[in-house]
């Protein structure tokens, strides 16, 4: 069996800056806006554009998408978005590009460029939560490069961004190398550790599921009853570990569970009858029941209810149907992009299951968490950067072709 190599690949020197650039975006090195990484990402294209360059629908969806978001919140709420809306503007070129033009194989190096802004989120996420300490009101935390306050919920998102790139790691284990097999694992603890501390529910149960679906996926490779045997005494034999682990308290585990502030929030919820938290499903109906009100934008339903926790939601209660309209569209091109996967031969299986996984985790957090309302831009940037990627690597460029450079 071959070896799958998903952290490293054979890059010239252009490609190489260009990862290392993505991985420092997600990072926020030094930067809460990242601009000089995306300023020299632009220039950094001009190396790749010779090839010519291929335009289709989506691109002037979401050009369209990005241009009213940024009009409405300047007209309606006196909101000057503009700055938030060219970055992410430029983040989706920069991918679409990206794809279309790289001289590398465009599966392994989207994987990387993927993998290693994952991983940068991440650990920007632990430096903020673990080496600046929190801040208790709120549960807000300091951010480790500039000291603003950062909410849970963003920090949720950004360690959520690794989960995809966790299943695919722990599906292929067994071809892994040696340093990837311990950065699996080391990413996995640090994510778990994360949502125990930030007591995010949607980070918990998120990695729940990134389990669950590993396990089937092993069990679904596995071809006779033997295989299906062993596989199922080895999760026996884990499980039981873990259980030990926290049943003994080795290493103090079940005393930092049982003091996190996961299990503190959980324990609140349900001996507190009169808090209001996590009452997501009230603020989607309030908000479905008064659409009348959402139509115009205005934060409407902010005002009565707080945040909607809804990326959908949210476009619409801030600047109204229009925006909220091309964003439903950019979103179904999303998902059929990722159908299209499905028909591509010269994409690999694991590859296809690798973005599935990755957009799954993500619309879990853009379905259920205030995204648009998160101070910085590049969780967003980054989910655009990899919408664009997505969409150059399954364009159909005979039927779209545009205009050579």
């Amino acid at each position: 069996m071959s070896r799958i190599d998903s952290s490293t690949i054979k890059l010239n020197l252009v490609d190489l800056f260009v990862v290392v650039l993505i991985f420092m975006y997600g990072l926020s090195f030094y930067l809460q806006y990242s601009s000089i990484m995306i300023i020299l990402l632009l220039v950094t294209l001009l190396f790749y554009t010779h090839k010519g360059l291929y335009f289709n629908i989506q691109v002037l969806a979401i050009s369209f998408l990005f241009l009213t978001y940024a009009g409405f919140s300047l007209v309606i709420n006196n909101e000057n978005n503009l700055i938030t809306v060219m970055s992410w503007f430029c983040m989706y070129l920069i991918g679409f590009v990206l794809m279309q033009s790289s001289s590398q194989n465009k599966e392994k190096f989207l994987k990387n460029l993927l993998i290693y802004g994952s991983l940068g989120l991440l650990i920007h996420c632990y430096l903020n939560v673990f080496i600046s300490g929190e801040y208790y009101y709120l549960r807000q935390y300091y951010d480790y490069w500039n000291g603003n306050l950062i909410k849970a919920t963003q920090l949720a998102a950004w360690a959520g961004t690794v989960l995809g790139v966790l299943y695919y790691w722990f599906t292929n284990f067994k071809q892994q190398s040696a340093i990837i097999k311990v950065l699996s694992i080391l990413s996995c603890l640090c994510v778990l550790l994360i949502s125990l501390n930030i007591a995010s529910r949607t980070l918990i149960i998120s990695i729940l599921l990134m389990l669950i679906f590993v396990f089937f996926e092993k069990m679904k490779k596995r071809k006779t009853k033997e295989q299906h045997f062993h596989f199922l005494l080895f999760t026996l034999i884990l499980f039981f570990l873990v259980y030990f682990l926290f049943w003994f308290n080795l290493w103090g585990a079940r005393d930092y569970i049982e003091e996190s502030n996961l299990l503190s929030r959980w324990s609140n919820l349900i001996h507190d009858t009169n808090t209001n938290d996590g009452g997501r499903l009230t603020i989607w109906l309030y908000s479905i029941n008064h659409l009348d009100e959402l139509l115009f934008g205005g934060y409407n339903a902010r005002e009565a209810v707080g945040e909607l926790h809804n990326l959908w939601l949210d476009m619409l209660d801030a600047v109204g149907i229009i925006p909220f309209s091309f964003l439903l569209i950019v979103t179904f091109q999303i998902i059929n992009n990722l159908r299209k996967l499905l028909k591509t031969n010269n994409i690999s299986n694991q590859f296809v299951s690798f973005m599935h996984m990755w957009y799954f985790f993500a619309f879990i957090q853009l379905f259920i968490e205030p995204v648009l309302n998160y101070g910085y831009i590049n969780y967003l940037g980054f989910f655009w950067f990899v919408s664009g990627g997505l969409n150059g690597i399954t364009i159909r460029r005979k039927e779209y072709e545009y205009k050579k450079f």
